[in-house]
């Protein structure tokens, strides 16, 4: 393994409202993702991979890439077509490309994903190279992997906001189009959850304990800073919660400029 690369993935979709939240949320994620990686002295390479952005929205990414020094990639024409509908919510774009290098340790992190400090399981995972996701606060959220999935490993319980993936493993939507999924999203979970079950090397999920799924837990903000490695801020995205900018962003932005700060 010869570096690490992490990237995000952003787009809209017409099936739901895409929320200013979803800006601020990229933000500081890219942010504070830099921050922790850094702090870790790897050779990491920082990417955005976008789809479907209306042009202002575009202009806004292309401001937050830019003054985070991190690297912008339109992945529009890079994802099957069958799997591209914008019209339903999609998450299959974050395979879009399967591997931006296949010779590294690839995070990929969703949006609404925040992590203030190296949680120990995702450090652990990268030094010793074991594919890696968050845990889910409710689980079986597979689609039309459901079955598969209980089949091999029945209290499998992962949420696919954060991969970590080693060079070995493939992660290719292609596999899915012989037996394309009637819905997109959760299948998207599915899929992911399918490959790690079989997987044969090592693995691992990152608890909540470290990494928080506040859709499932409201947990109190400076309890949150003060107790976890990180947030996952699920649903602040696309207008369905408003928990991000109500409970957390005011009080994890503070904090990004407080640990910055004690770095000068």
């Amino acid at each position: 393994m010869s570096g690490v690369i992490v990237r995000w993935t952003i787009g809209q979709t017409k099936a739901r409202e895409f929320s200013p939240q979803a800006l601020d949320l990229l933000d500081m994620s890219v942010k504070f993702g830099i921050f922790v990686m850094d702090g870790e002295e790897l050779d990491v390479e920082y990417f955005i991979c976008h789809n479907n952005l209306a042009p202002e929205t575009l202009d806004k990414v292309k401001g937050i890439a830019g003054s985070n020094g991190v690297a912008l990639v339109d992945v529009n024409d890079m994802l099957p077509k069958e799997l591209r509908n914008n019209n339903v919510k999609n998450s299959w774009w974050k395979f879009s490309p399967p591997r931006l290098d296949t010779k590294k340790y690839e995070i990929i992190i969703d949006n609404d994903v925040v992590v203030w400090r190296m949680p120990k399981t995702l450090k652990d995972a990268i030094a010793k190279g074991s594919l890696v996701a968050l845990t889910d606060g409710v689980g079986g959220y597979y689609g039309k992997f459901r079955q598969c999935i209980q089949a091999i490993d029945p209290n499998l319980c992962l949420n696919a906001g954060l991969l970590g993936l080693p060079p070995d493993i493939k992660m290719d939507p292609r596999e899915v189009l012989k037996d394309l999924p009637n819905e997109l999203f959760y299948s998207e979970q599915g899929f992911t959850a399918f490959k790690f079950a079989q997987y044969p090397g090592m693995k691992v999920l990152i608890p909540r304990s470290e990494v928080e799924q506040l859709n499932v837990n409201a947990v109190a903000p400076q309890d949150l800073i003060n107790s976890y490695d990180g947030g996952h801020f699920c649903g602040c995205s696309y207008g369905h919660f408003y928990f991000w900018q109500n409970s957390y962003a005011k009080i994890v932005r503070e904090h990004y400029n407080k640990v910055r700060e004690g770095m000068a």
